[in-house]
């Protein structure tokens, strides 16, 4: 299983797989997130192959999607963690390719967090 590890929030906002930042195996970093903020992050899959995203929340409640590449929602996940402690997914992917993963507040209105 390829294990993906996403320590923080985020702050970039951007939406299509060309300009997408690259998810990296075992690569944390932290970022602000706030408000109607979505950011997108590139993972490439093999058909079967599996990556776990962690998302720790400090002061942001988030939401994790992944979409297919022709923008399918394949996964979403929101457990009640609040703005505190961790948000997890793991995906397997059901087919070879290019995913997107979106990450962003659970409400629109939401101060700033990391």
């Amino acid at each position: 299983m390829k294990k993906m590890t996403i320590t923080g929030a985020f702050i970039l906002a951007v939406a299509t797989f060309a300009t997408a930042q690259k998810l990296e195996t075992g690569k944390n970093f932290e970022r602000e997130i706030s408000g109607p903020e979505k950011h997108t992050y590139d993972v490439q899959l093999k058909k079967d192959e599996a990556f776990n995203l962690i998302v720790e929340q400090r002061g942001a409640d988030v939401v994790l999607r992944v979409f297919a590449r022709d923008g399918t929602l394949v996964a979403d996940q929101d457990s009640p963690t609040g703005t505190k402690g961790d948000e997890a997914m793991v995906f397997v992917a059901p087919e070879s390719g290019n995913y997107r993963v979106e990450i962003s507040p659970f409400v629109t209105t939401a101060d700033k967090g990391k």
